[in-house]
């Protein structure tokens, strides 16, 4: 192996180290404040002016050596390096137990180890690596290899560093961008002779859900519950602007409830050609989205529910009553020209209840892969422990289902968004 003996006209007298303690002059070699910060952990104070020597043509790289652990531990810290050289042997610690030590320290953990030995047994190789080395010298290879392998490491490590830094940035706007989508959702209200609750659990930051529900004129409740396709940003963007149109369009669903006074479901289809047009209008996205839409005549109680592509509302036409499917099937929004859309209609009685929710409900897995499925939601929503209860103990006891149902793992691998709201007395 081509190695760089330590040089024999290396002056004995550098006070570089006195009986392994730091004097106020202890050996640093600064470099051009490029950031490439080199910790040398090395007994041998010559092992340390070698290296010195090494590094005169690598003006950006910056030296700093310690003879013993309880100085490296305080380097790291204060030095904050970019590469750590470790030697094998010391006589006040075993390198690789130093090695060890520094994946657990905070401030080292994913700074670059490269441990020096005279050793070139395999096994102890096999063993630097295991304790979290990153690279395995002899000592001391030729100075081209050894400012190469130094440059390698610290620029890798640098670029860690850039990359959290980017994560933690980026972690900070989604974060902020959930708080600003979930300061956008309806909160539980009564809305004439409707009552509505909700749960909503992004599977990211952000999600790709969405759901309101506002009065449209005098005499109709207006709701709908949407599901982006994808996750993450692009889909809560397009949420977003859908909330937004949804609002725009009020006006719009005013004059059709109007005009159809004796035919809600139309006005109901007519608003889902409108949403689907408006969608095709924008930037090609790539995107799609399932919406279930409905509107609530107070007076009367007739409701008219019609869904693009999404799961169908479910309906509790009496309290404590069977389950009743609303909603015809259709293509979601954004995928054909001028897709026909058809909506049910149903009359509710006082006390009667209409769901919606997402695909990420029934497509929570449990840890053996079981999808919680439509099955499971209705048998919660008509079980007797639900008649007569509120509708925030039927959004609580839901959350708890599903959580207890996908178990330790604490995050849903979709947005879970139920909204639930019954019918009553207007004022009552």
């Amino acid at each position: 192996m081509n190695t760089a003996p330590i040089p024999e006209d290396i002056d004995p007298s550098l006070p570089a180290f006195v009986h392994g303690r730091r004097r106020r002059d202890q050996f640093s070699f600064p470099g051009t404040n490029s950031g490439t910060r080199v910790l040398l952990v090395d007994d041998q104070r010559l092992v340390a002016a070698a290296l010195k020597k090494m590094l005169e043509g690598a003006k950006e790289i910056e030296l700093f050596a310690v003879t013993n652990a309880a100085d490296a531990m305080e380097a790291i810290i204060s030095f904050r390096p970019t590469v750590i050289l470790q030697d094998l042997f010391m006589p006040d610690a075993d390198g690789l137990a130093l090695v060890h030590r520094y994946r657990n320290m905070e401030e080292a953990s994913a700074v670059p180890v490269l441990v020096l030995s005279s050793e070139e047994d395999p096994n102890t190789k096999a063993m630097a690596f295991s304790r979290g080395a990153n690279d395995y010298l002899i000592k001391l290879p030729a100075a081209a290899e050894m400012i190469a392998r130094i440059r390698y490491h610290s620029a890798a490590y640098q670029h860690h560093l850039e990359r959290d830094a980017a994560y933690r940035q980026l972690s900070r706007e989604l974060e902020m961008a959930r708080s600003m989508q979930l300061g956008l959702l309806p909160e539980p209200a009564r809305l004439g002779a409707v009552r509505f609750e909700w749960l909503f659990q992004a599977s990211s930051y952000v999600g790709g859900d969405c759901f309101d529900y506002f009065m449209v004129g005098d005499r109709h409740v207006c709701f709908y519950l949407a599901d982006i396709s994808g996750h993450g940003v692009s889909a809560a963007m397009l949420a977003f602007s859908l909330q937004h149109q949804m609002r725009a369009a009020t006006h719009r669903m005013t004059r059709l409830v109007t005009e159809t006074t004796s035919d809600i479901g139309r006005a109901a289809e007519i608003v889902m050609q409108d949403v689907n047009q408006r969608f095709l209008r924008m930037p090609d996205t790539s995107l799609y989205l399932t919406l279930a839409f409905g509107l609530i005549e107070q007076d009367t109680g007739l409701a008219a529910v019609a869904t693009a592509g999404h799961p169908p509302a479910l309906v509790t036409a009496m309290p404590g009553g069977d389950i009743i499917h609303a909603g015809v099937p259709g293509v979601p929004i954004g995928i054909l020209r001028d897709p026909e859309f058809e909506a049910s209609t149903v009359k509710l009685e006082p006390g009667s209840r209409i769901f919606l929710y997402s695909d990420g409900i029934t497509e929570t897995e449990n840890a053996r892969h079981e999808a919680f499925g439509q099955q499971r939601l209705e048998a919660l929503l008509t079980n007797k422990e639900m008649h007569g209860r509120p509708l925030a103990h039927v959004r609580q006891a839901l959350g708890d289902t599903l959580r207890a149902w996908r178990g330790a793992r604490h995050s849903f691998e979709d947005d879970v968004t139920f909204l639930a709201m019954e019918f009553g007395i207007a004022g009552k």
